[in-house]
């Protein structure tokens, strides 16, 4: 699994990764250098640097403070100077915010400052990102196996583990190490490669084993054509994380079973756990995801108390991020010996002994795999199952990766025959490219190492299915049938003066109520008097005979639009489930308009 998260520079930083030690910047990676050197057996390797923007700063070995504090701390250059412009602190920015708030408060004409204030708040500098944090952490029945086995298990999967983790890079650092140059980034050009900083662990918070590498992505790059270090660009990054998620599931699968001998079976979210590993045990150990889990059950519950229907995928995206935050405890050191009694004694407790889980895993034979023998359908299937409207080059290389057989390829086939896999569903009847082309021919010099150019976003080319296109296509064309009805016009008029409309208002009215056509649109800016316009709307539309009944995407816009419109409104996840009860009260059929 691949998790990516920004990381702020100075202090937020330190507070967000390293604060637990109180330490120095970095102490949380980096090895303590008080810490002797016994042979532990559990232990994590070394960090270390890697990277193409690396070998052009002159980094090897281990990761040490003197240089990886003042580069994530200001990109500062190891010898001297700055990669690009320095990072902004987050103590610099709030005073050149407020600074700015204070001129503007010395202007004299009223709305004049009000103006320069809101401007100050919208465009005031920001602390830098410094850096991405992108962990690659494999199941938990991995770091159990891990931590059961003898050291040549766990030097194994820790092999493993860093392998996937090189493949996951290197698919970013394809696909994704760009910077962005001219006015408001228009120009996306490439570099020398990504610098990163690789910090291993092997608990989490709560004291589980837990196998995991930050690798902490510096947000600067050697532009190739200039040799200028600017920031990356961070729509390439957030978007190949798919793909490079994916491909480490799977490598990390393809080196395990052919270290190992082991097997994997599926998990209903698409992922999947070493076959000997049974849910349980896996539960026992997952005490993070238990705490986030039940707080986001919690959450889940007061919104459908409050609202009376699910909470949306979205607001359950934003729940697991609040609870993520809410659980979140202070990182300790374990002893290496502390750690297995205790991770033991927890074992025991329900019923089962750790130390017998390699017997359960290694060598196993695998699993037959029944899922059919064409891959393409196979994919063509998930995709369809995804619920999702469009799809990039990297969504597709992830379903590749999910349906071919897992532990079949080795590492270096892997990659190639899942990239093999995506060419052939591009081309596949039910999937089709949704992307306009370019249509001004770039000269060479406008152009990136790949032939695309310079102004076009990397990976921008989306595909949809085919069938998702058909009910679009019905959409548009039910939009436009003529449903028979109207207000009158003296109905309308009423209206338009009723609520005193200027005259693109009025013209807006006329326009949604003269036509006949199913679907009607109004866009308009903020403030440009769209609800009044619909007050409108409704008021002829009512005394025309019509019920009206407002949809909008959440309860709290809808009771907005139930106020500011005067018309009842519901939130359209609400409506839809409650509309397929009998219990919801339909509005009686329309009568005939109203002289």
């Amino acid at each position: 699994m691949l998790t990516v998260k920004k990381i702020l520079a100075g202090r937020g930083a330190v507070d967000y990764y390293l604060n637990q030690a109180r330490r120095g910047l970095a102490d949380y990676y980096l090895p303590d250098e008080r810490a002797g050197d016994g042979a532990a057996r559990l232990a994590a390797p070394g960090s270390s640097w890697w990277g193409g923007g690396v070998q052009v700063l002159d980094l090897s070995g281990d990761v040490e403070r003197a240089e990886f504090v003042p580069l994530y701390t200001k990109a500062a250059r190891p010898g001297g100077g700055y990669l690009g412009r320095r990072f902004r602190l987050p103590e610099e920015a709030a005073f050149a915010k407020a600074d700015a708030l204070r001129a503007a408060s010395e202007i004299t004409d009223a709305y004049e400052r009000w103006m320069a204030r809101h401007e100050i708040r919208r465009r005031a500098p920001r602390a830098s990102v410094a850096a991405w944090d992108c962990t690659f952490s494999p199941p938990k029945s991995v770091s159990l196996l891990w931590a059961a086995g003898d050291r040549r298990v766990q030097r194994q999967v820790w092999a493993a583990h860093l392998a996937a983790v090189d493949a996951g890079l290197g698919y970013l650092e394809q696909h994704a190490a760009y910077v962005r140059a001219g006015r408001n980034g228009v120009r996306v050009l490439d570099t020398s490669g990504l610098v990163v900083a690789r910090m291993n662990e092997w608990t989490s918070r709560d004291g589980d084993m837990h196998v995991h590498t930050h690798c902490l992505i510096l947000n600067r790059a050697e532009t190739i054509v200039d040799g200028k270090w600017r920031a990356l660009d961070g729509r390439a990054l957030l978007s190949a994380r798919t793909g490079a998620g994916a491909l480490y599931n799977r490598t990390l699968e393809a080196e395990l079973t052919r270290r190992l001998g082991v097997a994997w079976r599926d998990r209903p979210d698409g992922l999947r756990e070493l076959d000997g590993v049974d849910d349980g045990l896996i539960e026992v150990f997952s005490s993070r995801r238990r705490a986030i889990t039940a707080t986001v059950e919690q959450l889940a519950a007061a919104y459908r108390d409050k609202y009376g229907v699910d909470a949306p995928p979205a607001v359950l995206s934003a729940m697991g991020q609040a609870a993520w935050a809410k659980t979140r405890q202070r990182k300790r050191d374990l002893d290496p010996d502390e750690a297995l009694e205790r991770w033991e004694a927890t074992a025991r407790r329900r019923g089962r002994q750790l130390a017998r889980l390699p017997q359960q895993v290694l060598g196993r034979p695998a699993q037959p795999w029944a899922h059919g023998t064409d891959p393409l359908e196979r994919l063509v299937a998930r995709l369809s199952g995804s619920g999702r409207a469009t799809f990039t080059r990297h969504d597709l290389l992830r379903a590749a990766l999910d349906v071919l057989p897992p532990g079949a390829l080795d590492q270096t086939e892997l990659q190639a025959a899942a990239e093999q896999l995506v060419a052939r569903a591009v081309r596949h009847p039910q999937l089709v490219g949704v992307t306009a082309p370019d249509v001004i021919d770039a000269p060479a010099e406008l152009r990136r190492r790949d032939g695309s150019s310079v102004y076009e976003q990397p990976g921008r080319q989306r595909w949809a299915l085919a069938v998702t296109l058909d009910q679009e296509a019905w959409l548009l064309d039910v939009a436009v049938e003529p449903t028979g009805r109207t207000p009158g016009r003296d109905l309308v008029e009423a209206a338009i003066i009723e609520h005193d409309l200027g005259g693109d208002q009025a013209e807006a009215v006329r326009e949604l109520l003269g036509s006949s056509r199913r679907v009607g649109l109004l866009v308009g800016p903020a403030g440009a008097g769209k609800t009044r316009t619909l007050r409108a709307v409704v008021s002829a539309w009512q005394h025309g005979g019509g019920e009206v009944l407002g949809l909008i995407v959440s309860q709290a816009a809808a009771g907005v639009l139930a106020d500011e419109a005067h018309v009842r409104a519901e939130n359209t996840a609400k409506w839809l489930h409650e509309t397929r009860t009998p219990t919801w009260p339909t509005p009686p059929p329309p009568t005939a308009p109203r002289a």
